[in-house]
């Protein structure tokens, strides 16, 4: 069996990592802004500034799902495998690790987590969940 990967799919790999990088400074960029304005500026904003401005780190991360998306729709059946068991497993982690914290926050009392953590958990979780499929097929 041939471990030689075909060039459309080297191709597909070096725009994704291309497009993320990308992203991931855009991302960086925006943030940085969006917190010097809001928190640090000496500005007295109007509210609906505030939110707009509070949104957009949401259009580097709509850019990192497109990158995604692209290269998932290059992948070869076998790869598209890997990547949607990683994501079922990835989905009922964060769900049920959200759902049981959020009893024990109403309940038991325990520290608020804010929402803006559930998505780098699900790419924390996506990643490991990756390699553990990966190796079950190996």
């Amino acid at each position: 069996m041939s471990c030689e990967v075909p060039e459309n799919m080297r191709q597909a790999k070096r725009r994704y990592v291309r497009d993320m990088a990308i992203a991931g400074v855009v991302y960086l960029a925006v943030v940085y802004g969006a917190v010097t304005l809001i928190r640090h500026a000496q500005l007295d904003l109007p509210y609906w500034a505030v939110i707009v401005i509070a949104l957009t780190p949401v259009a580097p991360a709509l850019m990192m799902l497109r990158g995604y998306l692209i290269y998932f729709r290059a992948m070869d059946e076998f790869n598209r495998r890997i990547q949607s068991e990683a994501w079922l497993i990835t989905a009922g982690v964060v769900g049920l690790s959200c759902f049981t914290y959020s009893f024990l926050e109403e309940w038991a009392h325990l520290p608020r987590i804010g929402l803006i953590w559930v998505f780098p958990a699900l790419i924390l979780v996506w990643g490991s969940a990756t390699v553990l499929v990966r190796r079950r097929y190996q």
